[in-house]
């Protein structure tokens, strides 16, 4: 098997990293508009994750 090639492995790199920043982006403006609704839900998250 051929060695990935230094620039598509580091483009690979790279948008793995785009996309986990915006896959946490995401959830983490899902999860501030649900939590802004309700303290309780932000306070038994936070217990959850713990």
């Amino acid at each position: 098997m051929l060695p990935p090639h230094p620039i598509c492995e580091l483009y690979c790199r790279a948008h793995l990293e785009f996309t986990k920043k915006v896959l946490h982006c995401k959830i983490f403006s899902l999860w501030t508009a649900q939590t802004s609704a309700s303290p309780v839900k932000a306070e038994a998250f936070t217990e959850k994750r713990r």
